[in-house]
């Protein structure tokens, strides 16, 4: 597959405010009840390389992460009339979340996920990275040079471009206090490649 990252676009938090403003109406059209709506991944932090994907992360009570509420963002993502064209592709590798692609020909491809609002590492991870790479110039460029270089690589899906970055991805995390122990169980929490019917999805 062709892996694409391009230098930071200071666009992208603003696709990231209409993509949420859009997601908001959707969902309550479909009366759908969650916490919150933010923005992650490497498109969230300034100056970084990145996928030109916006990653979406959409919080639910943990009682409310079920079955039936997952009928009701399936719907709302699929037919929604501002931000519809969304396919489920269950939990896209990582355990504990909802995965929902947006992709084709459209200007902004990007992820949605849900989890619940708990004390996941799988959660926390994707906090903690943004919170050290915000800050920490030094470890945000060594981070989007590994980036560039993996991205020349040849893969068969993008989750075998992530395994490439687990361990730079374990510095960022022990900069916020992690134990190897913490982040071998959240890697364990990922898969470190995708059946190739899946492939299309990424």
């Amino acid at each position: 597959m062709e892996l694409i990252v391009v230098p930071a676009d200071s666009q992208w938090p603003q696709h990231f405010e209409e993509i949420k403003a859009e997601l908001a109406g959707d969902l309550a059209d479909e009366s759908v009840t969650y916490l919150n709506i933010e923005h992650i991944g490497s498109t969230s932090i300034p100056d970084l390389p990145a996928k030109p994907i916006i990653d979406v992360l959409i919080t639910v009570q943990p009682s409310e992460f079920n079955d039936a509420s997952l009928e009701k963002f399936r719907e709302a993502l699929t037919w929604g009339t501002r931000q519809g064209g969304y396919h489920y592709i269950g939990d896209g590798g990582v355990q504990g979340r909802w995965s929902f692609k947006l992709y084709g020909d459209i200007p902004i491809p990007r992820n949605v996920y849900v989890m619940p609002e708990d004390d996941s590492l799988v959660l926390r991870s994707y906090r903690n990275l943004q919170e050290v790479l915000r800050v920490d110039v030094e470890l945000r460029e060594e981070y989007g040079r590994i980036k560039v270089e993996l991205a020349q690589g040849d893969y068969g899906n993008v989750m075998q471009y992530a395994a490439k970055k687990r361990p730079i991805i374990r510095n960022i995390l022990k900069k916020k206090g992690w134990t190897d122990e913490m982040v071998d169980k959240q890697e364990s929490m990922s898969v470190t490649d995708w059946p190739t019917e899946a492939w299309k999805y990424y």
